[in-house]
């Protein structure tokens, strides 16, 4: 099967990533558009990760949890708020978080922050706050680099044994598959798990 042309192999520097989101200024703030033209994956998508969410946070860790590339809350809606006391929203995408805020119950949500994940970073008011911090189809628009910063970064907002919840697409080449159209990389296992071993996270 050919490789559809937007899918280059080649690295590129970390200015091109920095173009993502102007690529997400132009999605309708809807559940298709957020999952790309796939509105019917979003079911099964949401009850997996209820599922698997489930079964691995510890009954004292369901207090607040960080959606980190949060769109309009599909994932806090549907997935998290079924879990958690609260959440709050990282999303760069103004009219994505404006979005939230109408289908979103307001008593359980904690921040809206209307910023990139390379933004996320420790500060007094969150340091230590967070259950979980969810990663869900946004590692994929930065580099390895600042990816490792990230991780860095959620570890000191999560409480004492809290959690970092990653899921991603990844792909089995030996290499990198980067999308032209929304300037994102798909990474394969091997990848991921050398990342989360050089950020100091226990799989």
């Amino acid at each position: 099967r050919q490789t559809p042309e937007r899918l280059v192999m080649t690295s590129p520097d970390k200015a091109w990533f920095d173009q993502s989101p102007e690529y997400w200024k132009s999605i309708n703030p809807s559940i298709n558009g957020m999952l790309g033209g796939y509105e019917t994956l979003a079911p099964i998508d949401e009850r997996y990760s209820f599922e698997f969410l489930d079964r691995n946070m510890p009954a004292n860790l369901r207090g607040l949890a960080l959606d980190c590339g949060a769109g309009i809350g599909r994932v806090s809606s549907n997935v998290l708020l079924k879990l958690f006391d609260r959440v709050s929203l990282l999303e760069c995408t103004a009219e994505f978080l404006d979005t939230a805020r109408k289908l979103l119950p307001a008593d359980k949500i904690f921040k809206f922050h209307c910023k990139t994940i390379q933004m996320l970073e420790p500060n007094t008011e969150e340091n230590g706050m967070y259950d979980l911090i969810w990663f869900q189809w946004v590692l994929c628009y930065v580099d390895d680099e600042r990816l490792c910063e990230i991780f860095e970064n959620a570890k000191k907002l999560i409480k004492p044994g809290g959690y970092i919840g990653v899921k991603e697409n990844t792909c089995i080449s030996d290499e990198s598959v980067f999308d032209t159209d929304d300037h994102s990389m798909i990474r394969n296992d091997v990848m991921f798990k050398n990342i989360f071993e050089t950020a100091g996270l226990k799989l």
